[in-house]
């Protein structure tokens, strides 16, 4: 278990990474067109939904096979808003921003991580 308690914490922060660095820098650019807005909100409820499948995975009341069911959605969910992500908003980043945005909040995101992982 201790493996999972990992893998959600890397998670958990991850998202709140996303949510207090990349994001609001990105959703700050007047440029960026409403559909990527609109699919960062929906990014956004799928880091939430995810938050609430770790939750219960973490509570531990379950037997291991539902466990491991909730599990195997849990770790879908993730993938496939991950592929939502570098599909549909990271290009974006590189789209409207300088080299020295990028970096700014590339150095933004290492600091984060330096202090929480």
């Amino acid at each position: 278990m201790n493996h999972f308690r990992n893998l959600a914490h890397f998670i958990a922060q991850h998202e709140k990474m996303e949510e207090t660095q990349w994001y609001p820098f990105l959703l700050g650019t007047p440029t960026l067109p409403a559909r990527v807005r609109a699919a960062i909100r929906r990014r956004e409820k799928e880091e939430r939904a995810a938050g609430a499948m770790l939750q219960k995975l973490k509570r531990r009341t379950l037997s291991p096979s539902s466990w491991m069911t909730r599990f195997m959605k849990f770790y879908t969910a993730v993938l496939t808003h991950a592929q939502r992500e570098e599909e549909q908003v990271l290009p974006w980043s590189a789209q409207l921003w300088t080299k020295d945005a990028q970096d700014m909040v590339a150095r933004q995101m290492i600091a984060f991580k330096q202090q929480h992982y």
